[in-house]
C-alpha cells in the first residue's frame, strides 16, 4: 500500500498544482496520510477514491500461496474549510476515517459528513 501510495502520488495525476508535491507517510500502525498541499475539498474526495480503487484492484499473495485483497477506508478533511491547525485537521480526517469504517468500510468519507 505504501510502494501504491508513493507511486501514485505525483504531480501529474491532474489534480495538483504544478507548484505543490503531495507526500504520502505512514501514520501509526495501519494508517497513512497523504498531504495534498493546495488541493480543495472536491480533489481530495477524487484522489482518494483514485487511491481505494488502486489499493482494492491489487491481489496480494500470503506466503501460502493464497490470494487476498485489501480494501481502504479513507477519512479526508481540508484546510482551511474544516480546520485552521494541523492537529484540528488530522482528528477530522481520523473521524471520518472511522465514521467510514463504520458505514461498512471501503469508502471514502469527507470531514463535511461529520
Amino acid at each position: 500500500v505504501a510502494q501504491l501510495l508513493q507511486g501514485d502520488s505525483r504531480p501529474s495525476d491532474g489534480i495538483f498544482s504544478r507548484k505543490t508535491r503531495p507526500m504520502a507517510a505512514r501514520y501509526g500502525g495501519e494508517e497513512f496520510v497523504v498531504l495534498l498541499p493546495m488541493t480543495e475539498e472536491k480533489g481530495a474526495l477524487i484522489k482518494a477514491e483514485r487511491i481505494r480503487q488502486a489499493v482494492e484492484s491489487l491481489v496480494h499473495k500470503t506466503r501460502a500461496g493464497q490470494q487476498v485483497s485489501v480494501t481502504l477506508s479513507l477519512g479526508v478533511a481540508t484546510y482551511p474549510q474544516h480546520a485552521q491547525d494541523r492537529q484540528t485537521l488530522i482528528k477530522l480526517a481520523d473521524n471520518a476515517l472511522y465514521k467510514a469504517k463504520n458505514e461498512g468500510r471501503n469508502r471514502v468519507i469527507s470531514a463535511s459528513r461529520l
